[in-house]
């Protein structure tokens, strides 16, 4: 067994309780039309990226299949085609995003704007800056305008959000 070493005067113990980690929040101003600013967390903004991009720029099933999550790639299969006892495409067949349900309704892989409604965002910003709207199919959503980006990022950080430029990142709503 271990001896636990005594304290010594002038030398504080670390405290075993973990350290309170900051909460952080992704950013991308919409590239298609410039007119809102989405928020995501860091792991569902990854996420929603990597599906995206899997979903736009594939064309074979074998490219999709290497650039989706492999856990989300085995879910999609399974509920696509093993509980529809339908054969799996070939790794050469031909893939298009439409191939996939939800996906021309932007209810597959989630869509962002409405996903803001959920507590991305503290609720007293969102009703200070947020812009309101409603789809006739996925129903509410809201977005930050860019021009309040910078009044917005500057409240976050003072209530100790780090925030990180999601630029790099398919976040389209």
């Amino acid at each position: 067994m271990k001896a636990a070493r005594p304290h010594r005067p002038g030398f504080e113990q670390k405290d075993s309780r973990k350290r309170e980690v900051r909460k952080q929040l992704m950013y991308k101003i919409d590239e298609d039309s410039g007119e809102y600013t989405i928020y995501a967390t860091p792991e569902r903004a990854v996420f929603h990226s990597r599906v995206m991009r899997a979903l736009k720029e594939s064309t074979t099933w074998a490219e999709f299949r290497r650039a989706m999550p492999r856990k989300e790639y085995s879910t999609l299969l399974h509920e696509l085609f093993d509980e529809n006892a339908v054969r799996r495409p070939h790794g050469s067949d031909a893939f298009d995003e439409f191939q996939i349900p939800d996906v021309a309704d932007g209810v597959y892989p989630g869509w962002l704007l409405q996903e803001m409604l959920d507590g991305v965002l503290p609720t007293d910003i969102l009703e200070k800056y947020g812009q309101y709207a409603s789809s006739m199919h996925n129903g509410p959503c809201v977005w930050i305008r860019p021009k309040d980006l910078d009044k917005v990022n500057a409240e976050l950080e003072k209530r100790g959000y780090e925030l990180i430029d999601g630029s790099g990142l398919y976040l389209e709503g």
